[in-house]
């Protein structure tokens, strides 16, 4: 399972009020300001979300797919691309590419079963 189920980690070229407005999410804050990783500190938590990526994917990388309304999952509803297939110690997941409003380009690992090809 991704270690952030129901999160969403993104960032905006308009800054953060943009990205509350476009997707109604609430932001984790830190007094005032939101809180931000690095792209170091993604990279690691991404790394240690992947164990490998050997089996037999159901999607094309690049394919349209949606995620279930059913999923507990901030990308509930929402359609993306697909990039690869991986397996974790939790299950299989799809690593999908999210164009939020033309923004914000935002990758999530979500379990495979979630997703449904367009």
């Amino acid at each position: 399972m991704p270690m952030f189920e129901g999160y969403m980690l993104l960032g905006s070229r308009r800054g953060w009020r943009h990205i509350e407005e476009a997707t109604g999410a609430e932001l984790l804050r830190d007094s005032r300001e939101p809180l931000a990783l690095r792209e170091d500190e993604l990279d690691d938590i991404r790394a240690r979300e992947i164990v490998e990526t050997c089996y037999e994917p159901r999607f094309d990388r690049g394919q349209s797919v949606m995620v279930d309304v059913r999923a507990r999952s901030s990308y509930a509803g929402l359609e993306g691309r697909f990039v690869q297939s991986v397996v974790v110690s939790g299950g299989k997941l799809a690593r999908v590419q999210f164009d939020l409003y033309g923004e914000a380009e935002v990758e999530a690992c979500l379990p495979i079963d979630y997703l449904k090809a367009r």
